[in-house]
């Protein structure tokens, strides 16, 4: 069965892009969301098998309140993107696990391999446990 993944991400541009690039690799990618309190609809209406969520989304609620939120729910994992590394963003993220944090830019290579580890029976997982365990 495909994970589905929730992409919480206000550039166009990243956000189409992760998405085209996720349904390459055979994940189900929710409905785009590009607000916070979007996220947070969306996660708990499509309960996905992992986030990536930006941190600094626009509205009332950032991608740190809402994963959070989110958290409050359902321990879904959550891969935070940003374009910005400030001091103090390690002291905001604690308590949230399972969590990563991937800075901007970053390649499809970068994503996929936090999304292995965050995922361990991703897609190409699968794969490869049946190449070496066939039915």
């Amino acid at each position: 069965m495909a994970k589905k993944i929730l992409v919480a991400e206000d550039e166009a541009i990243t956000a189409l892009s992760l998405r085209m690039w996720l349904k390459t690799k055979g994940y189900v990618v929710c409905k785009p969301v590009s607000t916070g309190e979007g996220a947070i609809r969306e996660a708990i209406k499509e309960r996905p098998h992992l986030i990536i969520i930006d941190i600094g989304l626009p509205g009332s609620i950032n991608g740190i309140v809402a994963a959070k939120k989110i958290h409050s729910y359902h321990k879904i994992p959550i891969i935070f993107i940003t374009g910005y590394f400030g001091e103090g963003l390690g002291k905001e993220l604690r308590g949230i696990t399972p969590s990563t944090l991937l800075t901007k830019p970053f390649s499809p290579s970068d994503i996929e391999r936090v999304i292995q580890k965050m995922l361990p029976t991703s897609p190409k997982g699968l794969e490869q446990l049946e190449q070496i365990n066939p039915k």
